[in-house]
């Protein structure tokens, strides 16, 4: 016994030196898109690219180049844009915890800390402000590039003015991006739908945290305390990413399901003015990319309840047409109504439901148990009354769903839907929507 732990002692000392050499070694890539050269000259040949938080291990420094090895291959970049710690997410988005501006924004490091679409427009945001020149900006938006200069707005008469020329080139870094995600990703984590334990409700809301709840909110102030949802226990949903509530996106249903999104590239930025809604000219799109189409690579399944407890299940595969900074209508009802969606054979077709969610793969359950009650505010700001409809699933006598529909302040019309789940056997909030007329 006395010879084996002499043999461990001396091997971990042995070995220890040289991890700790290596750690000591270890750095990360800071910038988002770094060449690595291979010499320390500043118009060396480039071997490749790097993106932020990339693992390298450091050998040398030579005239603030610092010579690295990544893979098998070896080669310089500017000591600079080395880390001796990865860098996160919080460090460079666009405003501070307090709501300040951040001076450290980037989105193309954002891009590679967390891909998905919305970042890769942001990107390309981002590049028409760094590569063209205050000239053709102005150009190409007048009103919005001319406000933020503080110079007079210019004037404009688009529907006789000539059409300005776009001015677009390859950027190598944006076609990366866009080339990993032509070849599909798994969405960054932080696109999950927003949810929130009901204990956890009011503090959420008193921190501005609610972000599933959208508009809806504001209606949650003293709501919180006279509304008790039904008791309950642990049931059919076990955790969060077991359902993703109505009005969700294609994005965050690629984070929660872990399925994976490509992007088809449709069309380039055009230009786009009208006086309908007082749209100001401008060029549509995300840099060079116009308009795209987003696809998950597995179906999704749509379960729609009914007011007499139906359940209709409907197989769809995802797409989504993205046209970023086209002006259109303000109105969004999430996925309710595309085309592609197919009723599975055995369930009820339901084409008013109280309301609906997602799920990875079908539930058996056919028919669930709506059970109402009315709670009454006579002296609530902004609600009258509470229409409460629990529904079962599963048919074991626990709620999995809870669908709050709240009238507005004379109880005569719908002001929001609001809608928990009992995920492990605590409520939760995944979803909120106030009513709206659009035009």
């Amino acid at each position: 016994m006395f010879c084996r732990w002499t043999v461990l002692t001396l091997s971990l000392l042995t070995v220890g030196p040289a991890l700790a050499a290596d750690v000591a070694r270890l750095r990360f890539i800071q910038g988002s898109w770094v060449n690595l050269r291979a010499d320390a000259g500043q118009n060396a040949a480039v071997i490749t690219q790097l993106t932020i938080n990339t693992e390298v291990a450091l050998l040398g420094e030579q005239n603030k180049s610092c010579e690295i090895s990544w893979q098998d291959k070896r080669g310089f970049v500017p000591c600079r844009l080395l880390s001796e710690k990865k860098l996160t997410i919080a460090e460079f988005e666009r405003y501070l915890p307090g709501g300040s501006e951040n001076v450290r924004y980037s989105a193309p490091r954002l891009f590679w800390l967390a891909p998905s679409a919305a970042r890769l427009v942001a990107a390309g945001e981002s590049f028409w402000e760094s590569m063209l020149t205050p000239a053709q900006k102005l150009k190409e938006a007048p009103v919005r590039y001319a406000s933020r200069l503080g110079k007079p707005i210019p004037e404009i008469h688009p529907e006789t003015d000539k059409v300005p020329p776009l001015v677009r080139y390859p950027i190598p870094e944006f076609d990366a991006m866009k080339a990993l995600l032509k070849a599909g990703i798994v969405v960054a984590p932080e696109k999950k739908p927003v949810y929130v334990r009901w204990p956890d409700a009011e503090a959420a809301h008193k921190a501005d945290r609610l972000g599933s709840m959208g508009e809806a909110a504001s209606l949650l102030d003293g709501l919180i305390a006279l509304a008790k949802p039904t008791a309950i226990s642990p049931s059919l949903f076990k955790r969060d990413a077991d359902l993703a509530p109505p009005g969700v996106g294609i994005e965050a249903l690629s984070a929660l399901f872990q399925f994976k999104e490509t992007l088809k590239p449709l069309a380039g930025p055009r230009w786009e003015w009208t006086d309908y809604r007082e749209i100001d000219p401008h060029y549509s799109g995300a840099w060079d990319l116009g308009s795209f189409e987003l696809r998950l690579d597995h179906p999704v399944y749509e379960h729609r309840i009914g007011s007499k407890g139906e359940v209709g299940v409907y197989e769809w595969m995802v797409t989504d047409k993205w046209e970023p900074n086209f002006v259109g209508t303000d109105c969004f009802d999430g996925f309710i109504e595309p085309q592609g969606k197919q009723l599975m054979p055995g369930y009820a077709k339901v084409s008013k439901p109280l309301t609906w969610f997602y799920t990875a793969a079908a539930l058996p359950h056919k028919k669930a148990t709506v059970v109402s009650r009315t709670l009454k505010f006579p002296k609530h700001d902004s609600v009258n009354r509470l229409e409460i409809r629990d529904i079962d699933l599963n048919g074991d006598k626990v709620p999995d769903l809870a669908l709050w529909q709240v009238m507005d302040s004379d109880g005569l019309r719908l002001s929001a839907h609001i809608l928990l789940a009992n995920i492990g056997g605590v409520w939760t909030l995944i979803s909120g929507e106030r009513e709206s007329i659009c035009t």
